[in-house]
């Protein structure tokens, strides 16, 4: 930890940076999207990280940040609705309800406990209105499909 953030030991960092397929191999932290959205600590110390080891990626990345691209590939940019918009706070209850639910999901003893806690956090998912999120998303992701020229 490093001001209260987590830190990669330096040769962890340098591995990643040096050969990212080695990286992946050895540890799998960026192998899986399961806490892509851990929460404002990781974010902060993946952004603290990003900068020291990236500097020119990350003013790039700054800079496209105020038009709230999202840099997913084959139809997958800017799926997110704004979040002024309803769509958007839904969207943001849905993650934040999400990053709720991880660590439950991760530190459940049992199966039936990991399938009650998923299921919970589909009712509220439910509830808030993921539906109408959803909707916008996949709109979106067929006008960037047909953008891009991919059927």
């Amino acid at each position: 930890m490093v001001d209260g953030l987590p830190k990669y030991k330096q040769e962890i960092m340098d591995l990643s940076l040096k050969d990212n397929n080695a990286f992946n191999a050895q540890y799998g932290f960026n192998d899986s999207t399961l806490l892509m959205r851990a929460g404002k600590v990781w974010d902060d110390a993946s952004a603290r990280d990003f900068q020291a080891q990236q500097p020119e990626q990350f003013a790039a990345a700054k800079l496209l940040e105020k038009y709230n691209f999202d840099s997913y590939s084959l139809g997958m940019d800017n799926l997110e609705p704004d979040g002024s918009t309803p769509e958007g706070v839904i969207n943001g209850k849905v993650k934040d309800l999400w990053n709720k639910t991880i660590p439950k999901l991760i530190l459940s003893e049992t199966d039936v406990e990991f399938d009650n806690t998923y299921n919970d956090f589909i009712g509220q998912m439910d509830k808030v209105g993921a539906e109408k999120a959803e909707k916008v998303m996949y709109q979106r992701h067929l006008e960037d499909m047909k953008k891009k020229g991919v059927q």
